[in-house]
Parts: structure tokens; sequence; C-alpha cells
């Protein structure tokens, strides 16, 4: 119950569970409007840094994305209270990240998704030196005015992409979002 209320104040920083049940929310809006085959989503308490081993966290992902089907994940992610949200599209290999203050991905994280990534090209059956690598993209978006708004920017980023049914070109697509997106 206190999540919700920290969620309707609009002035809390949001937790984990509100944002696993934003996606649970999403993945029944993709499935009412048949993008269920398009969009897919990563647990944030899987790919967060603390508490996971490396290699559960590369597995997990690795098997999502093959097990899944799907041509675009979401993966919402939190580094030092700071919510940040990673889109993989494994149509066009590309890793979309998106932070609300423009940092970069930590380096282990980005190394994680590589692998993953990797990983997923080998359970193909593509061989790692014909395999196509994520391109990674760090996208600008609207910058945070206080300390707490980030875990909203990624449940909204989220969701405009899914209403937009962006599925690439997101360095060309989200800047025209960004003017309408306001917190």
């Amino acid at each position: 119950m206190s999540d919700l209320l920290d969620l309707a104040s609009g002035d809390q920083e949001i937790n984990i569970t509100v944002l696993q049940l934003w996606m649970m929310y999403l993945s029944g809006l993709c499935f009412d409007e048949g993008k269920h085959n398009i969009y897919g989503f990563l647990d944030p308490q899987i790919t967060q840094s603390i508490g996971n081993k490396k290699s559960e966290t590369q597995t997990y992902i690795t098997t999502a994305l093959k097990n899944g089907g799907k041509h675009i994940y979401f993966a919402p992610y939190i580094h030092e209270r700071h919510w940040q949200l990673l889109i993989i599209s494994v149509q066009d290999h590309t890793a979309a990240w998106f932070c609300s203050l423009h940092k970069k991905p930590p380096a282990y994280f980005k190394n994680i998704i590589d692998s993953a990534y990797s990983g997923y090209n080998m359970l193909c059956g593509r061989r790692t030196s014909n395999a196509q690598k994520l391109t990674w993209m760090y996208l600008k978006s609207n910058r945070q005015p206080q300390n707490y708004e980030c875990g909203y920017y990624v449940m909204q980023w989220m969701l405009t992409i899914l209403q937009a049914e962006i599925m690439k070109g997101w360095d060309k697509v989200i800047p025209q979002y960004n003017k309408h997106f306001k917190i």
C-alpha cells in the first residue's frame, strides 16, 4: 500500500515493486493491443547489480532473449538509487540507453548485456565470428529537475514507446517525443 501512495504522490522515489507492477500493466496492454509478440520486459529485480551474480544476470537475459521471441525488450535498471532504461532491439542489434541524468551505463552492466547478447547469438546458432554485436546508443532525453523523478521517466518512456509503436530509429524518433513529455 505504501508503494502505491508513493506513486500517487509523484514526489517520492519509485521502488522496484512499483516498476514491476507497471511492467505487468504494460505487458497486459501489449496483449490487449496485439503487441505481445513485439515488446518484452526484463525483470529489474534480476538485472540490478545489488545482490545478483553477474553469471546469473547474464544467463537470465540470454534465456529471456532466446525464449521470449520479442523484437524489443525493456530493461529498467537501477544503479546507485537512480533508475535508467535499456531497450534491446533484437532485430536491429541495438541497445538504446535512456538516463534522465544523461549518464552512460556502468561498464560492468554494459559488459553483462554484451555477453548475454553474444550468448543469445550462440543459442540461435550464429557463430560468434559472424554474429552481429549490439550497437549502443546513448540518447539525450529530458533531464530530471529533482533527485527522485527517474523512475517516473522510465515508466513514461516505456509507455510512450508502446503507444507510439516505436521499434527503431531511437536517435531520430525519441527527441520528437521528448518535447511533449513533462514530469
